[in-house]
């Protein structure tokens, strides 16, 4: 019997389960290394998303503080400032406006301004950068009217040109000036110049990304810049703020950090936002999650093959999985490297295109990065950048403060200006914007350097003009102070040194006797042989002292460059010793004559600019002014000497003075002295009153009322007032006073009143006062019965005109006809007296109803006109109108304008036999429409001219007068020109005719 072998077919467990594990190995290898790439990859991309969304958010806000800044300077600058504000009071001076013009193109055009205009009070464009621009709109006159209100800069939000669909931002800058002049700059900023591009850029090549700002509006989203896949979207595209996956609405509702969502197309993006600080505006970056991840999706098909393929290897052989294994982490290696390239050219593109220079270091302060605008700034290669440290690139004076600011940047980020060395060694000034980022674990600094050696020189220049200005005011201020000439000379000379940056400073005056010039005064630093300085103004062939060069033109003398100015070879050697390098010699002239010279030296080069000079002639200009004054002032003193011995003379007057006279120290209001009149008058000792101050004359109510009035003319005028005073029983007086200023032997101010008792006079005028108001109240019954007379005349009146115009187209006969025609006439006569007395009574009742509106008076004239070119043909007088300008229009009432001129033109006609009538209407020299009637009439005696306008009033009166009438014509005429705020003017002679004008304002 044989043994039988079983030979197993099954693979055995421990293979398979090798098998089995190395598969999970390999699944676990593949799906590890996947998750591994796929977060690196997503965590750099997110660190270059959030970088390029912090940049454009820095950039978005340098943009706005820059433009705010711009309006802060001009503010700062009192120069610019005051010469706003002097134009804004006098917009007809052309030298400021010229200077104006040129500063304010310069500006727009250097600044990226759309055009910068300046506006009155009124909200009126009184000039532009653009002359076409004259209408500012209502949403500018709006915030217009706010900054001058609040007296603040604003910056206003976008807003699209109904005219041109463009989208601007306005900048607000209130000036103020004296006399309620004032007026707004207003600053258009067109942001397609500057701020849309730097929305728009990106720092690599892209399909997708980009950078959008959004505001909420109620319950919306609006766009305030261009979309990339919308054209004109900006301030037009509105989306509900109720979308779910719409990353902007997400970050207005408060999500914060990298945002999943759907953006305005409808489109997967992955988004970055942030607020803009001190606006209401978002900035959103965003980029389509396609785009994003594509290169992990080429990583994931990568890894599926190769997985794939080492699944079917592992059945050949372990050893050849084994290799397999070790080649596939080689190739990640190599992967890495590769992806380490690419996210180096990612950070390259970023920067490469940058306007500011960047650096990247490290937590030691090591360079680890600069880009390309950095080698131009800095001279440096990137090879040499990477063998620097911070201290490096800073100027040795600022090392110190690197430690304090490199904390500042890791905690919450600081922008700070400082100085910077480059290759050359040659220090310069520029602003940092520093912060920290975090990348796998690790902390850099993040650091945009911007050169700002123009806006320093610009801010140079400014302090230079504000030293000056200074220097100006301070001088000002101790003229205004100072008594004494040679104080005046030291303290300018002090003044020259201290605010007007001066290294030495003196003051020469002509000795009139000897003709040389001394020093009266200097102050700063040391010029040999200073006691030497004395010479003759006629020894004018002397360059060697540059105070003599300018006798010959009478104008200043500026030197810039003492070393190399040919001029000033005599000199030189003594100026380059004492390190003088810049002079300027100002004329100090009395009446257009110079008696010296103000000598300025400075240790600058081109210390004197042309704007500089302006001022410091003006300065010489005012010390001249003050010398002058000081002068006058000891005449003046040497006067009132003289009148103090005149005062001596007339003491005895007065005490002898019939009327009380007192005299009181101005600054404290004590007596200094009473005359008898006062004492007996008043009932107080002449004791009392010297304890007294003349508040205590004066009731108590009325004690506030003489401080306001005395604090109000403490300058040395006469005045004159009548107040009330209060004698030693309590009596209350009313006096006159009259004061006029003195000044006493120890030149105490003060001031000698004379006192006039006008109490009687006071209560006689109280009695008339109520006798007119009796007999007003006594002449209403009066009007009341003229106007009832007049109403109930004027019914049978009319009956009777009517029956008789009746009777004349039924008469036949000759003779009755005439009668007919006689009570015609005596009842159109006293119609029209009823109508005169009715329209008076009206007229004082204040029932007479003026409508006032805007009509042109040259028709209503005509018509007047025409009324009476009858009657003047029946008189065979000569009859014109002569319009002399269109568009005569007031604010009057038609109805009343005819009565006045029919009443003028009647009166013309009436009084004239024979001659002309001329009417006249136009524009007077003031502006107003004025309407005149001229004629060649009986005239009117220049005594009677002020009883014309008199009730019931004519030259020649009683019932044997030549001319009929009542007297009311022209009393009615002038009361209706007052009632239109208008003006009538008489002038007459007898024989020769008179000429009546009335004006009106024009409108």
């Amino acid at each position: 019997m044989g043994t039988k072998i079983l030979i197993s077919t099954k693979v055995p467990l421990s293979f398979f389960l090798i098998y089995l594990l190395i598969l999970g190995g390999i699944f676990t290898s593949a799906t590890y290394v996947y998750q591994n790439q796929k977060s690196t990859v997503e965590l750099d991309e997110k660190n270059l998303f959030v970088f390029v969304s912090n940049i454009k958010l820095h950039q978005i806000v340098t943009w706005r503080e820059k433009r705010l800044s711009d309006a802060k300077n001009i503010l700062a600058n009192s120069f610019i400032k005051n010469g706003i504000a002097e134009y804004l009071k006098n917009s007809n001076n052309r030298a400021i406006k010229s200077e104006l013009s040129g500063w304010l193109k310069s500006l727009a055009l250097d600044k990226n301004y759309e055009s910068i205009s300046l506006i009155n009070n009124k909200f009126k464009i009184i000039f532009s950068s653009k002359p076409s621009e004259n209408y500012i709109g209502r949403f500018a006159t709006a915030m217009a009217r706010q900054s001058l209100d609040k007296n603040k800069i604003l910056l206003s939000d976008f807003q699209k040109e109904t005219s041109s669909g463009n989208v601007l931002l306005y900048l607000f800058l209130p000036i103020k000036a004296v006399n309620n002049k004032s007026g707004v700059l207003i600053f258009k900023i067109n942001p397609y110049a500057e701020l849309y591009p730097l929305l728009q850029s990106w720092p690599i090549p892209t399909r997708t990304a980009e950078s959008i700002m959004v505001e909420r509006i109620g319950d919306s989203v609006l766009s305030l810049s261009p979309m990339r896949r919308l054209k004109n979207s900006e301030l037009s595209v509105r989306l509900p703020l109720s979308l779910k996956d719409l990353p902007a609405a997400k970050y207005i509702r408060g999500e914060s950090g990298i945002i999943f969502g759907k953006d305005y197309s409808g489109n997967d993006v992955v988004a970055f936002g942030q607020k803009v600080p001190s606006t209401s505006w978002y900035i959103i970056t965003k980029i389509d999650t396609p785009e994003l991840f594509e290169s992990i999706k080429g990583r994931s098909y990568f890894v599926i093959s190769i997985t794939l393929v080492f699944i079917i290897l592992v059945t050949l052989a372990f050893w050849f999985l084994f290799k397999k294994q070790l080649s596939f982490y080689q190739q990640l290696l190599y992967r890495s490297g590769e992806d380490k390239r690419i996210l180096e050219k990612h950070y390259a593109y970023l920067i490469k295109y940058a306007n500011d220079s960047m650096f990247l270091l490290n937590e030691s302060g090591n360079v680890i990065f600069s880009n390309e605008r950095a080698a131009q700034v800095y001279g440096y290669s990137q090879d040499e950048f990477l063998k620097l440290t911070i201290k490096d690139l800073r100027a040795k004076s600022s090392w110190h403060q690197i430690e304090e600011q490199m904390k500042l940047a890791e905690t919450k980020g600081i922008v700070f200006e400082t100085l910077h060395k480059r290759k050359d060694g040659s220090i310069f000034p520029i602003e940092v914007s520093s912060r920290t980022i975090e990348v796998n674990g690790k902390r850099y600094f993040q650091s945009i350097v911007r050169d700002i050696s123009e806006r320093k020189e610009a801010e140079k220049k400014i302090y230079e003009l504000n030293r000056t200005y200074s220097f100006l005011s301070d001088v000002n201020q101790m003229i205004v102070r100072t008594q004494d000439e040679k104080k005046l000379f030291e303290e300018t000379c002090v003044i020259a040194i201290k605010r007007g940056g001066f290294k030495f400073a003196y003051i020469g005056i002509i000795n009139k006797h000897t003709g040389n010039m001394e020093i009266a005064a200097y102050a700063g630093g040391y010029v040999e042989r200073l006691d030497n300085i004395s010479f003759s103004i006629n020894d004018l062939e002397k360059d060697s002292v540059p105070a003599l060069t300018f006798f010959n033109t009478g104008s200043h003398f500026i030197c810039n460059d003492i070393a190399n100015d040919k001029g000033m070879e005599h000199f030189r050697e003594t100026a380059v010793r004492n390190n003088y390098n810049s002079c300027g010699v100002f004329p100090v002239k009395i009446d257009n004559k110079i008696i010296g010279t103000l000598n300025l030296y400075s240790e600058e080069k081109y210390f004197f600019n042309e704007a500089e000079i302006k001022l410091l002639v003006e300065m010489s200009g005012d010390v001249s002014y003050a010398v002058k004054s000081l002068k006058n002032e000891k005449k003046r003193e040497t006067y009132e000497k003289a009148l103090l011995r005149s005062w001596e003379r007339y003491k005895e007057l007065f005490e002898s003075n019939p009327n009380p006279m007192w005299i009181y120290d101005d600054e404290t209001l004590k007596f200094i002295n009473v005359n008898k009149t006062a004492i007996n008058h008043y009932g107080y000792t002449k004791s009392e009153f010297l304890s007294m101050t003349i508040k205590d004359i004066r009731p108590q109510e009325d004690i506030l009322q003489i401080i306001n009035f005395i604090e109000s003319t403490k300058e040395d005028i006469r005045t004159s007032f009548n107040v009330r005073h209060k004698k030693k029983d309590g009596t209350i007086i009313y006096v006159e006073v009259k004061s006029n200023p003195i000044t006493v032997i120890n030149k105490q101010k003060s001031r000698i009143v004379s006192i006039n008792d006008i109490t009687e006079q006071k209560r006689m005028i109280e009695e008339v006062i109520i006798a007119k108001e009796k007999a007003e109240e006594a002449n209403k019954p009066r009007s009341v019965f003229l106007g009832t007379m007049s109403h109930e005349l004027r019914t049978p009146l009319i009956g009777i005109l009517g029956y008789s115009d009746i009777l004349l187209d039924d008469l036949q006969e000759p003779e009755f006809i005439e009668m007919v025609k006689g009570i015609r006439r005596g009842g159109r006569r006293l119609l029209n007296t009823l109508n005169l007395i009715l329209d008076l009574t009206r007229i004082e009742s204040d029932k007479l109803e003026v409508a006032l509106k805007q009509i042109d008076i040259v028709e209503p004239l005509t018509y007047a006109f025409s009324e009476f070119e009858g009657a003047a043909k029946e008189k065979y007088l000569e009859y014109s109108l002569n319009i002399l300008e269109e568009n005569l229009i007031s604010n009057i009432d038609e109805h009343l304008f005819i009565i006045i001129m029919e009443n003028l033109i009647n009166n013309a006609i009436k009084f004239t036999r024979t001659g002309s009538i001329r009417l006249t209407a136009g524009v007077n020299e003031e502006n107003k429409i004025f309407v005149s009637v001229r004629d060649t009439g009986i005239g009117i005696d220049e005594k009677h001219i002020n009883i014309i306008f008199q009730e019931f009033r004519q030259v020649s009166e009683g019932i044997n007068r030549e001319y009929q009438g009542t007297g009311l014509g022209l009393t009615i005429t002038e009361k209706y020109i007052r009632m239109l705020n208008g003006n009538i003017e008489v002038k007459s002679k007898i024989g020769e005719g008179t000429l009546f004008t009335i004006t009106f304002p024009r409108i």
